[in-house]
């Protein structure tokens, strides 16, 4: 073990040596992060719409019958609601601590959208409140992994003043995902009504849950995991990306390179900051 840490900072050490004898000009950053905004961006995008709809998703049911269907009371129906948001928290930081230990940060992504899938639309097929609830707790302990696991996906490949505007544009993303949701929500709801002797309710779940599982499909090989590993970037381009980010991050601050993730998460417990932004 001893022997294994050692060779990852002499590793790491040896990077930061190359990245100090890089160069590079504005006009190849700026054609490699056009590249990146092409390939990565819009997949992300477009997923952190359909994590809006599926989590949101099961008010839109109530109008056509699903209380009635799954016999909720007004309490049932606001656990349903709020049981998503107990699984979110509890998991938000070991699906991050999981996320730090992996090779594949898209992989792992990517499987966590294609299960959230799986649950959105298994919702359709539950008949009382205790299923309902269960789909809605293991929905939000899934969903919990996207949106601070995309925030560590792109900081591996964005400085932190190319960050702000992504994040701005992610969080946006809500706003598309409320018109989105509520249009095919309209449209399901007022067209499937019976249709194979399936409630409207049910199909909504069952056509949002399928999309999601989809699009996860489809963005199986479009996301790349780190920029050394990415087979549409040149060998400079990869270069140039790993160095912008270290030069970045202050050269790969020299202690950062023996520090483990336990240690990053006591810093994070002790910093003020964090506290006051929670």
């Amino acid at each position: 073990m001893e022997l294994s840490r050692e060779s990852a900072a002499e590793k790491a050490s040896k990077d930061v040596a190359r990245t100090k004898t890089l160069s590079w000009d504005t006009t190849e950053e700026k054609a490699l992060v056009r590249r990146l905004d092409f390939r990565i961006f819009p997949v992300l995008m477009i997923l952190c719409i359909l994590n809006f709809i599926d989590r949101n998703n099961f008010a839109n049911a109530r109008l056509k019958g699903l209380e009635k269907d799954l016999h909720l009371s007004d309490v049932q129906y606001q656990t349903c609601i709020s049981i998503l948001l107990v699984g979110y928290v509890l998991f938000e930081l070991p699906s991050n601590l999981i996320l730090n230990y992996i090779s594949q940060p898209s992989l792992y992504l990517r499987g966590c959208v294609a299960v959230w899938g799986v649950i959105s639309a298994c919702t359709g097929a539950t008949n009382n409140a205790p299923g309902a609830i269960m789909c809605r707790f293991f929905l939000g302990c899934i969903e919990s992994s996207f949106f601070p696991g995309t925030l560590y996906y792109l900081s591996r490949w964005y400085t932190r003043r190319e960050m702000q505007l992504r994040v701005t544009l992610l969080n946006a993303g809500n706003l598309l995902a409320q018109a989105f949701g509520g249009l095919i929500a309209a449209g399901v709801l007022g067209n499937l009504q019976g249709r194979h002797g399936i409630a409207a309710w049910r199909w909504l779940f069952i056509i949002e849950g399928s999309i999601t599982v989809a699009v996860a499909l489809v963005a199986w090989p479009v996301l790349p995991n780190y920029p050394t590993s990415t087979t549409w970037l040149s060998a400079r381009e990869q270069q140039i990306a790993q160095a912008r980010l270290m030069q970045d991050a202050g050269i790969a601050d020299e202690d950062g390179l023996h520090q483990g993730t336990l240690e990053g998460l006591k810093e994070a417990v002790i910093d003020p900051k964090v506290w006051i932004l929670a």
